[in-house]
């Protein structure tokens, strides 16, 4: 990523304070509700970490990566405030590296794709450890989508399918989300390492 786009998401944040962060991921909660216990997370592309501090609320240890120092500033602060424990905030641009290790129980992505980290994401994952995706796929013909045109931020399910074969798919839906006139087209999946997989 060009530090051009690092300067970008830095702007975004800058002005933004803890009140500003938004709702963590309904499709992160929805797993938080099925799945009993914790473990250790891993939130890529985290933002600001709406998600990784709902994370740390219920006690998961959680990896938050994102290429912004100033939204992981921003992250920290509300941690801090909340007096939640269990978080590193990780600098990275993840075109380039993926600087952690696994094993993880849960590896968390929302809107935002690079196909050769998802390929990398199965070997992260403990046995039994899920994925949950939330990404942009195209619109339907003759519809138009308020999120990303780029067709290199969006996938189809079937694609996503293939991509993470090595997983155990539990879930694969397409979902619309916002409002009627400004639509997103979403892909949600969750996906399992399998439990006797110790390679």
């Amino acid at each position: 990523m060009a530090g051009a786009d690092r300067e970008r998401w830095d702007a975004r944040y800058r002005n933004r304070d803890g009140n500003s962060l938004g709702l963590p991921s309904e499709w992160l909660l929805t797993y938080l509700d099925e799945t009993a216990g914790a473990g250790r997370a891993l939130d890529l592309a985290c933002g600001a970490g709406r998600n990784a501090l709902a994370l740390a609320e219920r006690g998961w240890r959680v990896d938050a990566v994102d290429v912004s120092p100033v939204a992981l500033a921003l992250g920290q602060q509300v941690a801090e405030a909340r007096q939640l424990s269990g978080l590193r905030w990780i600098v990275a641009d993840l075109e380039t590296e993926l600087p952690v290790a696994g094993p993880y129980e849960l590896i968390l992505i929302v809107r935002y794709l690079d196909r050769a980290l998802l390929e990398a994401l199965p070997a992260l994952l403990a046995p039994g450890g899920s994925l949950l995706l939330e990404l942009h796929q195209p619109a339907p013909p003759g519809q138009t989508s308020s999120g990303p045109r780029n067709p290199d931020y969006l996938i189809t399910p079937d694609a996503l399918r293939t991509l993470l074969a090595p997983l155990v798919l539990e879930t694969l839906d397409s979902v619309v989300a916002g409002a009627i006139e400004k639509p997103e087209y979403l892909t949600r999946l969750r996906a399992r390492r399998p439990a006797d997989d110790g390679d």
